[in-house]
């Protein structure tokens, strides 16, 4: 059931981040660098769209050839900058014994090697997660080296990058979730990339019998204060998969359904995190005058919010977990400003016919999850969405209260509170096609947890710090 949801949440997202990206595309700048450097980030922007979008077929059982090399190549190209220069670079031999020489990946015949056969379509992560967590780990000015070696009729891929130095004990654990090395801290993730590697591997076990281990170098190189040292990631496949077995049968798919969940949202949220650095990025590249490349950015920067909560959301219901919905740290809010920004924002992109009307003060900042203007942007979003075309809305500020008032009904406001989701139920059940129904609920929740009170009517939404 979820994975269909997270298959809406990324087809809407692509397919409304494309068409910005389109409208930018059309931008003319006035100087060669802005102009470079604009084309640069939108290729980078389109390829992490284009990584997000691979995660909606993952659920097709037929087999296909994954290309290893080819992969890795073009996501370490998508995210090319001259001020960090990490690079891969690939070697082969066919020989265990012979030592690899450097092939140009995009060219030698070397690198039909470099494909997998026989794979699950959600393979193609694999070598995905691999580069992302080299790209993540690696000083700037390293390399990944990819080797590859043939053997009678297994392939060897060999992974070799700088990496923060991890302990003998640490890399006993290296694959469980959630495991992060001591010399990591300061770097963005979740320790889940190699559990996913080793859990999707696992699903082909019975056709291509793959095999995985990691080593870190005791030698160690200092960057930045922080001990680096060589980390070496392995993978061994047969060079021919047996997969005319039954694909789907009972163990693969148990295994699958048991780890799709987990790699969509972990996934999703990385690319997530990777186009919020390129959307920064994007902001700093303007010239004056070009007002609707700052317009276009903006958009970009709502359906950034949408797509988030549908994570957030997305999340919470497959865990129950309320942190998955707080994100675990406490920030201090404006709520006045924020409930502002949102209503202007939304306003001027998505519902211009709306007369939103601000009315009194409120100085004060309040303690909030730094999910609270996700929270405050799609409650608004789902309550104008529902809105009658025209409506007026007065939105009236107090020191501990912020009242709107509709002059029509407001259908999303109709859906009652659920008293099991505001107490967690964790086997509370959510069907698909009610998750809308439940968010009023799913709020009400999350503002609780921060210590305020939602309360409503078909006409009126009042907030209470």
């Amino acid at each position: 059931m979820i994975v269909s949801y997270i298959y809406k949440c990324i087809d809407a997202f692509c397919e409304n981040m494309e068409s910005v990206i389109a409208e930018l595309s059309k931008v003319s700048f006035k100087h060669d660098s802005n102009r470079n450097h604009a084309r640069i980030l939108l290729d980078q922007l389109e390829s992490n769209l284009y990584q997000l979008k691979l995660h909606t077929s993952l659920n097709d059982f037929k087999t296909v050839d994954i290309d290893f090399g080819q992969s890795l190549y073009d996501f370490f190209r998508s995210r090319k900058e001259k001020n960090d220069n990490k690079q891969v670079r690939f070697s082969f031999s066919d020989n265990l014994d012979e030592e690899p020489h450097h092939i140009d990946i995009a060219s030698d015949p070397e690198a039909r090697e470099f494909m997998v056969p026989d794979c699950l379509k959600i393979m193609q992560l694999v070598p995905l997660q691999i580069a992302s967590n080299a790209y993540k780990y690696m000083p700037d000015h390293s390399w990944l080296e990819v080797e590859l070696k043939l053997s009678g009729n297994r392939k060897y891929f060999s992974f070799k990058n700088l990496g923060p130095q991890t302990e003998n004990e640490e890399t006993e654990h290296i694959y469980d979730a959630g495991v992060r090395g001591v010399n990591t801290d300061g770097i963005r993730g979740q320790g889940l990339g190699l559990s996913q590697v080793k859990e999707i591997l696992q699903l082909h076990k019975d056709w291509l019998h793959p095999l995985i281990s990691v080593s870190s170098d005791d030698e160690k190189l200092l960057f930045n204060k922080i001990p680096y040292s060589l980390f070496t990631l392995t993978l061994s496949f047969l060079r021919n998969g047996d997969a005319n077995g039954d694909i789907n049968s009972e163990n693969v798919l148990t295994g699958f359904e048991a780890v799709l969940p987990q790699i969509l949202f972990h996934n999703c949220f990385e690319i997530y995190e990777s186009i919020y650095d390129i959307i920064k990025k994007l902001k700093t590249t303007n010239e004056r005058g070009l007002d609707n490349w700052k317009s276009n950015i903006n958009l970009m920067g709502l359906y950034m919010n949408e797509f988030k909560h549908d994570l957030i959301i997305g999340e919470y219901i497959v865990d129950r977990d309320i942190d998955a919905l707080l994100e675990g740290y406490d920030v201090m809010v404006a709520p006045r400003n924020t409930i502002k920004m949102a209503c202007d924002m939304l306003n001027e992109y998505f519902y211009p016919d709306l007369t939103i009307d601000h009315r009194g003060k409120m100085r004060q900042s309040k303690r909030a999850g730094n999910t609270f203007y996700q929270l405050i942007h799609s409650l608004l979003d789902n309550i104008f969405n529902s809105a009658p075309k025209g409506s007026s809305i007065i939105v009236e500020y107090f020191e501990g209260m912020i009242v709107c008032h509709f002059d029509d009904e407001i259908e999303f406001l109709k859906y009652p509170l659920i008293p099991e989701i505001l107490n967690n139920d964790p086997y509370y059940p959510i069907e698909q096609d009610k998750i809308h129904q439940t968010l009023p609920s799913i709020y009400a929740l999350m503002l609780d947890k921060w210590g305020y009170e939602l309360k409503f009517e078909a006409k009126k939404l009042c907030l209470i710090f």
